[in-house]
This record gives C-alpha cells, sequence and structure tokens, in this order.
C-alpha cells in the first residue's frame, strides 16, 4: 500500500503495532507487577512469582542483583525473592519498564544515531524523575517511565523509515532550531508523538502518561509547559529540553551553550523553585546516571564526546558501509551462548536472541522455516522484519541451480548464499535483494538431523557477512536444532 495520505500512515502503523512480534506487550507484564507493588499485602515472594512469567526479565534482575553496584561484596544472588530485596522494590519498577523499551531499541540498526536517540529517553527519564523530586512530586518514578516513554514514537518511524528516518534525525541533531514533527511529517504523513500516541493506547496505558507522549513539546511560547505546570507534563517537556541541551554541549560554542542555558534556567526557577545551582547540578551528574540506567538494561552507550566507528547514515540518503565492531560482536556471542542455557524453550530462545542478532548483524529481515503440516514442504513459522520484502521472501521459494535456496540448505545441511530471485519479484526488489553476500540460508541442525533453515538477509548498506559472522550462524543454527529436536 502506497502511503499517501496521513490516514493511511496511521492505518500502517497500527496495522504494524498490531502485528510486529517484537514489539513488548507491556502492560501484561508491567500492569501486574504495578498492581503488586501498589498493594501493600503483597510481599517480595508474591511479586517473584510475577517476575518469574517473564524469563527475559527474570534473567535481567538477577544479572543487576549480582553486579558490583548493587553487591559490592559479590555473593551470588540466585533467587528472583533475594534479588528483590537487594533491589527494592523502585528499582524492580523501573528495571521493568526500561527493559520493555529497550527492547524496542533493539529493532534499530546500531547506527550512533538510534544509539542517541536511547541516550536521550534515558535523560529525559532521569530528569523527569529529578525534577519530580524537587518539585515534591508523590510518586517519581511514574516521572521517570514519563519520561522513558516520550519519544517512544521514534523508535518505531525508525523501525519503518531505517535509512530515511535515521537521516530526518541527523538532520535534526545539527539543526535544532527545526521542527521535527514538521520534517516528519512532510516525510511519512504523521509524526512520532502521533505514532508514540498509537502505541500507547495499544499498550492501555493511563490517560497521563498519553497525554504527556502526545505532547511532550513545549508549544509556542512554552504554551504546553505552562497548561501543565501542575501535572506530569510539565517535567518531561523541561527534561526533554535540558536532554538536549546536554546533547548540544560538545558541538557548540560556550557562549552558545551558556545562552541556551539562560533561557531554559529561569522556566525551572519559576515552575519548581529551582535556582540556577541545583539545575546546573542536575545537568553535570547527568552523565553518570545515564551509564548506571543503561547498564541496568544492557544497552551499549558510546561516550557522547568520543567519536565511535561510522555506524550513522550521513544527512541525506548516503550511507557508510557499516562494519561489526568488537565489542558488540563479542556481547552477542556471549548473549546467544548464554541465552542457549537460560531459555528452556525454542520460542524463548528465539525470542530473547532474536532482537540483538536483528540489531548487531544489521539485517532487514530473519524468518525460520520449519516442516509444514504432515511433513509437506517447508513454511515461514517465525518471521522478524516488515514490509513488503518480508511478505515476499516469507511467501516465496529463493530459487537457485533449478531448487529454491530452502531446500538446498535443508537437504545440504549446510550454509548456502544467495542464489537467483524468484520470478515475482519486481526488478527493483531483485535489485535490492539480491546484491551479493545479503542473504544467507543457515541450517537448524542437530546431530545429523536438519530440523528446519533460517533464512537472513542483510541490510543493503551493510557488508557482506563474514567468516567470523558466519561461523556464530552456524553456531546458532545447531542450538535453534537442538532446541527443536526437545521439543
Amino acid at each position: 500500500m502506497a502511503i499517501d495520505s496521513k490516514a493511511k500512515a496511521f492505518a500502517h502503523i497500527k496495522r504494524f503495532i498490531d502485528t510486529e512480534k517484537r514489539i513488548p506487550q507491556l502492560p501484561q507484564i508491567l500492569m501486574r507487577i504495578e498492581g503488586a507493588l501498589d498493594d501493600p499485602t503483597v510481599g517480595g515472594k508474591e511479586l517473584a512469582r510475577v517476575i518469574l512469567d517473564d524469563p527475559s526479565l527474570t534473567a535481567q534482575v538477577l544479572k543487576v542483583a549480582n553486579s558490583t553496584y548493587y553487591n559490592p561484596r559479590g555473593s551470588r544472588i540466585k533467587t528472583v525473592s533475594r534479588a528483590i530485596v537487594i533491589l527494592g522494590f523502585d528499582n524492580i519498577r523501573r528495571l521493568v519498564l526500561g527493559l520493555s523499551v529497550s527492547r524496542l531499541f533493539t529493532l534499530l540498526p546500531a547506527w550512533n544515531v538510534y544509539r542517541n536517540l536511547w541516550r536521550h529517553s534515558l535523560a529525559t527519564a532521569i530528569l523527569s524523575r529529578d525534577l519530580a523530586r524537587e518539585d515534591g512530586f508523590a510518586d517519581v518514578e511514574v516521572a521517570f517511565v514519563a519520561g522513558l516513554l516520550h519519544d517512544v514514537g521514534k523508535f518505531i518511524l525508525g523501525h519503518l523509515h531505517g535509512e530515511a528516518y535515521a537521516g530526518l534525525l541527523e538532520t535534526y541533531r545539527q539543526q535544532p532550531e527545526t521542527d521535527l514533527c514538521r520534517l516528519e511529517s512532510e516525510a511519512f504523513y504523521c509524526n512520532h508523538q502521533e505514532v508514540g500516541t498509537l502505541l500507547a493506547q495499544s499498550w492501555g496505558l493511563p490517560r497521563e502518561l498519553i497525554r504527556v507522549i502526545s505532547r511532550h513539546r513545549p508549544g509556542p511560547r512554552w504554551r504546553y509547559f505552562i497548561e501543565n505546570r501542575s501535572g506530569l507534563g510539565s517535567y518531561v517537556i523541561l527534561a526533554n529540553r535540558m536532554a538536549h541541551l546536554l546533547e548540544l554541549k560538545s558541538r557548540v560554542a560556550v557562549s552558545e551553550y551558556q545562552e541556551r542555558l539562560r533561557e531554559l534556567q529561569p522556566q525551572a526557577e519559576i515552575a519548581f523553585g529551582l535556582d540556577r545551582e541545583g539545575f546546573n547540578d542536575l545537568l553535570e551528574s547527568l552523565a553518570d546516571k545515564i551509564r548506571e540506567a543503561a547498564a541496568y538494561f544492557d544497552i551499549e552507550l558510546d561516550d557522547p564526546e568520543t567519536p565511535s566507528p561510522d555506524r550513522s547514515p550521513a544527512v541525506g540518503r548516503t550511507i557508510v558501509k557499516r562494519f561489526i565492531d568488537e565489542s558488540a560482536f563479542s556481547d552477542l556471542t556471549l548473549k546467544i551462548s548464554e541465552s542457549s542455557v537460560s531459555c528452556s524453550g525454542f520460542s524463548d530462545f528465539v525470542e530473547v536472541t532474536a532482537g540483538p542478532l536483528f540489531s548487531i548483524l544489521g539485517l532487514e529481515l530473519l524468518i525460520i522455516y520449519l516442516p509444514g503440516s504432515k511433513g509437506q514442504g517447508l513454511a515461514p513459522a517465525v518471521c522478524f522484519g516488515g514490509g513488503r520484502l518480508a511478505e515476499l521472501l516469507g511467501r516465496t521459494a529463493l530459487a537457485g541451480a533449478g531448487k529454491d535456496l530452502i531446500s538446498q540448505v535443508f537437504s545440504a545441511g549446510r550454509i548456502l548464499e544467495t542464489g537467483e530471485p524468484p520470478v515475482e519479484l519486481d526488478a527493483d526488489l531483485r535489485t535490492i535483494c539480491w546484491t551479493a553476500g545479503r542473504i544467507l540460508g543457515v541450517p537448524l541442525a542437530d546431530g545429523g538431523s536438519v530440523r528446519g533453515v533460517l533464512l537472513l538477509l542483510r541490510n543493503i548498506k551493510t557488508a557482506p557477512f563474514q567468516v567470523r559472522e558466519k561461523r556464530l550462524l552456524k553456531l546458532y543454527g545447531d542450538l535453534l536444532g537442538r532446541k527443536l529436536a526437545g521439543l
């Protein structure tokens, strides 16, 4: 469907939110935990039972509880109940919400512009909480949640329009006085506030949080900030501007930074009684708090002061070919190995590992083919990735040497690459799909038996699959095969 109107854009976004399996269904686990935390009769054991229903959350709670920050003596924390005692209820609440949003982050390519988006979300959450605390707000963790979610629509736009949206964010980063919502609407017929509102409504979030997501920019003459001075929105609006100010600090002259600081600080003083010294303290302590929060959610952030390998699209449509850095690749290898032990079932293992695999390896599409009903042929059972490519390649045989690639991999039991495109693909899609080295078929093997096939399509601006990546994918295929054999 061609997107040429706001109505079509909204319909496309809503369909994506409703059908994309990798978008976390936030309310189920979060609302249960919120209910447990708000019930004075509920103790650590009852809360632990709720957390144990989510394997990835369980693993992360134990990991954070065993970190040197919370467990400096290094005594091993083996149970969720004990972890709750170590972390405390407020940290549990923050961890649950942050993990749900961080799962959205794994949908995006590992480009700097998207890492900066996650950093900005964390910064806004921390500043919202700190401003709420200064203002005497009753539940500062709700302010943290609101700040973390305020830009959630950007994660959806980034996944749907990867390169184009990354270029637009980079334009905005270099020209922060431009109206980002206008740029988004001109390019995609909707903006991130509108998209975030659709997602928040699908999650069933409280009306106050939906209102913050739908209107977290100050508006002309700070209109929305003034309207929300006694509510949650005021913390997020000001925190959002403060976080953007911090991002500017390393890129503009000291005089310009000071001028922007003088524009913001009076708003904080008028609204919350926060003087210049207190305002500066919030900004100066922010970098350390961001690093601490990022460690909770297993998200690697580059130091904003230090140039890093170019994983960002340049302004416009040009992208430098992306190479996987060693640390990201090592983290992915470790995550796959650890998850193979901690996840007992095939579906759990795929859910925990496919997102990081998709993001770090620069994939556009990941499909797992399993034997069809009554043992006849192979059919797509799991699909990560959306759009026309997913629809076409999910259903269509990939013809190569007279046989489709999937069948070749299944019968040969080894990694095979590319093959000829099916006749159903038009000329443009043929060019996109069949760039050398972009398509890889990996057998899901258990000893001498092949249980299925993993098909990977790499982003067109990413380097072809390298030897070390193929080795990891062979290991991954073997682990998937063993999980299938145990069903």
